[in-house]
């Protein structure tokens, strides 16, 4: 079972500095673009992958093209995989009964689908320093969790919530 490291970066890696490696999240709600970037260079992140099913945002730095050109200021790679995010099918249940026991079984089974999607981030997390994206704050609410295990587990290291 992966163990997820505490949230605060500065433990974060001296937690890990012993581990070969870590798949790190992070979702930009309630943060702004400077803590956000701030967070993922203290990670020491060379790629961010948004995992958003619609990499759009109410905040305009954080779609997609804008934050792509932020990161690549920051010296950090953008990488979309929507085939990753969560079908709308599932946000609108989600958001209609607030379920996440159903939700994150569901999430989980339809992920089977999305091979390709899922070999491209795993080929991306054995070389470099990933980090998934998406909105919420707080993992344990967020279908990265579930990508986030999923990756743990082929590759068997941490994963690290910044």
């Amino acid at each position: 079972m992966p163990r997820t490291v505490s949230r605060d970066p500065k433990i974060e890696l001296r937690s890990k500095a012993s581990k070969a490696h870590a798949v790190m999240t992070i979702g930009y709600q309630e943060r702004t673009v400077i803590d956000f970037i701030r967070a993922l260079r203290a990670a020491k992140v060379t790629t961010l992958v948004d995992i958003r099913a619609v990499p759009m945002s109410r905040r305009a730095e954080f779609r997609k093209n804008a934050l792509a050109s932020l990161l690549d200021d920051a010296g950090i790679r953008y990488v979309g995989i929507p085939r990753l995010g969560t079908p709308k099918e599932l946000r609108e249940r989600l958001k209609a009964d607030g379920n996440y026991v159903a939700f994150f079984r569901d999430f989980r089974a339809q992920m089977i689908y999305q091979r390709a999607a899922l070999r491209q981030l795993l080929d991306l997390s054995s070389g470099e320093r990933v980090a998934l994206l998406c909105f919420e704050r707080d993992a344990d609410q967020c279908h990265r969790s579930v990508v986030a295990a999923y990756v743990s587990g082929k590759l068997n290291c941490d994963v690290i919530d910044l």
